[in-house]
């Protein structure tokens, strides 16, 4: 009884955080045309007795079924009773890159419930994303509103990461899957940035006609030599950049990228102590770093 209580409030969840959703401006399917991997087989198995096998790529292919399609002649489908590892019998979408995710949209056989995860790149585990309920009606049915293919479940709160996992979790046993959209963003890289390189506080004074040194610098995780530096922006009134060089600023063997941005030009004032760089990768990544300041006021004085 306690059970059917929890996945009863569960359902009125997912129902409010969908209706009337708001879908971010800047959101797109970041899982379209993503690698899919089929776990813990067999898949196209078993099931009625004519069931076709398909592409897992068709999952992510941006294309929907007509409602109520048969759920075997076309989708990605698996019968758990053919599997040695039916709990783990699922679908793996990797993204390619760290996306920001604010909503999804599933196409998924009718009368069965099922389970999307996201890979929680802080605990390096899969938490859940949505618990996507049955449908009614019968064969294909698109979530969260089988009318309407363009509808999205909106999260509680955006998440970050790389991969998804898809699997059935209670029904007939008999799993099909048709469509997969994932709707966010590139997330922001943080990189690491050192303000005057040389100096701990960074002092800066706000009333320097001069300019004020920034380095990105390269780790084991990024290439600052992947920067766009037409892209970069630094401190409250996001400055350009008056020069860029590539050099090794920390003397640890790598190229760096240094850049100069005129004090007046950053918007830095007495009462901050840091200041933030964004900008982008060539490949489009946006990036953002920050670093202490110690902010003075020294006038006549080009430093």
């Amino acid at each position: 009884m306690a059970m059917r209580a929890f996945l009863f409030s569960l359902s009125v969840l997912t129902a409010f955080l969908y209706v009337g959703s708001a879908k971010a401006a800047d959101s797109y399917n970041v899982a379209l045309h993503a690698d899919v991997f089929l776990e813990q087989g067999p898949y196209f198995v078993g099931g009625w007795c004519c069931g076709k096998q398909a592409d897992p790529a068709t999952i992510v292919d941006g294309d929907f079924f007509n409602r109520s399609w048969q759920w075997d002649q076309g989708p990605v489908w698996w019968d758990i009773r053919r599997s040695a590892y039916p709990d783990k019998q699922q679908v793996i979408i990797d993204l390619g890159d760290i996306y920001t995710i604010d909503s999804f949209i599933v196409q998924a056989d009718d009368n069965d419930k099922y389970l999307l995860y996201y890979w929680n790149l802080a605990t390096n585990t899969w938490s859940l994303a949505w618990y996507i309920p049955a449908a009614g009606g019968w064969g294909m049915q698109t979530r969260p509103n089988r009318y309407d293919n363009e509808q999205r479940y909106m999260l509680p709160a955006s998440i970050e990461t790389d991969m998804l996992l898809f699997k059935g979790y209670q029904g007939d046993g008999l799993y099909s899957v048709s469509e997969i959209q994932a709707f966010g963003y590139p997330a922001v890289k943080q990189v690491a940035i050192d303000i005057k390189p040389g100096s701990d506080q960074n002092p800066i004074n706000i009333s320097s006609k001069g300019v004020i040194p920034v380095a990105i610098l390269t780790t084991d995780e990024f290439d600052a030599a992947d920067v766009d530096p037409a892209t970069i922006f630094f401190g409250p009134f996001e400055a350009y950049a008056e020069q860029n060089a590539l050099e090794d600023v920390d003397d640890d063997g790598d190229i760096d990228m240094i850049l100069h941005f005129r004090t007046q030009d950053t918007g830095i004032a007495l009462e901050d102590t840091e200041a933030v760089l964004t900008g982008e990768t060539f490949e489009g990544r946006k990036i953002e770093g920050s670093d202490i300041v110690s902010a003075i006021e020294r006038k006549g004085s080009r430093r």
